[in-house]
C-alpha cells in the first residue's frame, strides 16, 4: 500500500486541524468542569487530596513544559539529519504531537484538580498551559526554521501545492 502524498498545505493544514482539536478537548473539558461547578458540583476532595494537588499539577506542569521542549529538540535533531524531506516531515509531525501531548497531560490533570476542588487559581494555571499549547501551533516558517531546510526543501515547503518527495 502506498503511503498517501501530501501538498505542503494539506500537510499544514492536517497539522493545523490536530492542534486545533487537542487544544479543543482541553478547553471543552474546562468549560464543563466549569458549568459542573456552577451548578453546584459537590466538592469531593479531601484536605489531603487538596495537598496532593497543590504539589502534583505545578511539578505536572514544569515536567511537561520542559519535557516537551527537550523531546521535541532531541527528535528535532532527528528530523534535521534525515535527507529526505518527505521522510523528515513525516517524522516533524509526529514530534509535534509529542510534544503537544506534554503539555495536553498536565492540562487534563489541572482541569480534574480545578473539579474535585474547585479552587479557581487552577484556572490560572489552565490558561498558562492553553497558551503554551497555543504558541506550539504548526506555522510554516517556524517549520521550516526549525527543520533547518536547505533552499531546494524550503523551496517545495513554501509552495503549497508542491508535493513532500
Amino acid at each position: 500500500m502506498e503511503a498517501q502524498k501530501f501538498t505542503s498545505k494539506e500537510y499544514f493544514k492536517a497539522l493545523k486541524i490536530v492542534h486545533i482539536a487537542l487544544m479543543s478537548g482541553i478547553f471543552f473539558f474546562v468549560v464543563i468542569a466549569n458549568v459542573l461547578i456552577l451548578q453546584g458540583f459537590d466538592d469531593v476532595a479531601t484536605d489531603q487530596i487538596r495537598t496532593v494537588f497543590i504539589y502534583l499539577v505545578p511539578a505536572a506542569i514544569l515536567v511537561g513544559a520542559l519535557g516537551s521542549n527537550t523531546v521535541f529538540k532531541a527528535r528535532l535533531q532527528k528530523c534535521v539529519d534525515e535527507p529526505g524531506l518527505k521522510k523528515k516531515m513525516e517524522m516533524y509531525r509526529s514530534s509535534l504531537v509529542l510534544k503537544l501531548a506534554f503539555i495536553e497531560g498536565p492540562a487534563f490533570l489541572t482541569v480534574i484538580a480545578f473539579l474535585m476542588t474547585g479552587n479557581y487559581l487552577y484556572m490560572l494555571a489552565i490558561a498558562l498551559l492553553l497558551f503554551i499549547f497555543w504558541t506550539f501551533r504548526p506555522i510554516k516558517e517556524k517549520a521550516i526554521m526549525e527543520l533547518e531546510l536547505d533552499h531546494d526543501q524550503r523551496r517545495i515547503v513554501e509552495d503549497e501545492d508542491a508535493y513532500f518527495e
